[in-house]
């Protein structure tokens, strides 16, 4: 991403205060504006040591673990997780809500990626079409895109056989709709602003940080477990 600062010197200070968005903004130019006290929210968690950095935080750790919930409401108990390759925050808390969730409703898994293994590993799909998980939650649309063709050429159908979500938005295809997350990004977008005039209009209260709902939709990929 564009550097805050260039040659020492703040480029944001020509605005009385910024909204910073994105996991590559750098760590130690934010832990820097705010040991300065330039007014600024970030939207998206990001761990800075030593710096309490205002954020607007979509909540995915929580809604990860609504989606289990949901899918053992179906009747599931044998899950899969299909991870990433990033080890970002949004990432960090999307793996944890499931992980509590996990472990908070007794259900089981024993997938790679559960256990920190990236991508879709052929084996273990293999075994996921012999009948061994019942309910695949994915990172990414990309990903559960990949286990539908992935499973299709094993014979396996979501959701007949397999019921999968997906931990971020994703649109409806000729498939359907995956079962997956609204991101409100205009709610977002809007206490964000909110929160940073609060700010600039009273420069001695700082601003801490809030977390934001992620609704679920409900889509056509979740059925009761088929046994």
């Amino acid at each position: 991403g564009r550097k805050v600062y260039r040659n020492g010197t703040n480029r944001l200070n020509l605005a009385d205060g910024s909204i910073l968005l994105g996991v590559s903004t750098d760590r130690g130019e934010l832990a820097r504006l705010w040991y300065e006290g330039y007014p600024f929210l970030h939207i998206g968690r990001r761990e800075v040591p030593g710096a309490e950095i205002p954020q607007i935080i979509p909540d995915y750790r929580s809604a990860s673990g609504e989606i289990v919930q949901r899918l053992a409401e179906h009747g599931h108990r044998r899950f899969g997780y299909v991870r990433e390759w990033m080890e970002m925050e949004p990432y960090e808390d999307r793996r944890a809500g499931y992980a509590e969730a996990v472990q908070r409703l007794g259900v089981t898994d024993t997938s790679p990626g559960f256990h920190g293994t990236p991508d879709i590993e052929g084996s273990w799909l293999d075994e996921v079409a012999r009948g061994s998980v019942t309910a695949i939650v994915a990172e990414s649309v990309r990903l559960a895109e990949s286990l539908r063709e992935q499973l299709g050429a094993r014979g396996r159908k979501i959701p007949d056989d397999v019921s999968v979500a997906v931990l971020e938005r994703a649109p409806a295809d000729l498939s359907g709709q995956w079962d997956s997350l609204v991101i409100p990004r205009i709610e977002i977008g809007r206490l964000a602003v909110d929160r940073l005039q609060a700010t600039l209009d009273d420069p001695e209260q700082r601003t801490g940080s809030l977390l934001v709902p992620c609704p679920l939709i409900r889509g056509t990929t979740i059925a009761a477990v088929n046994e």
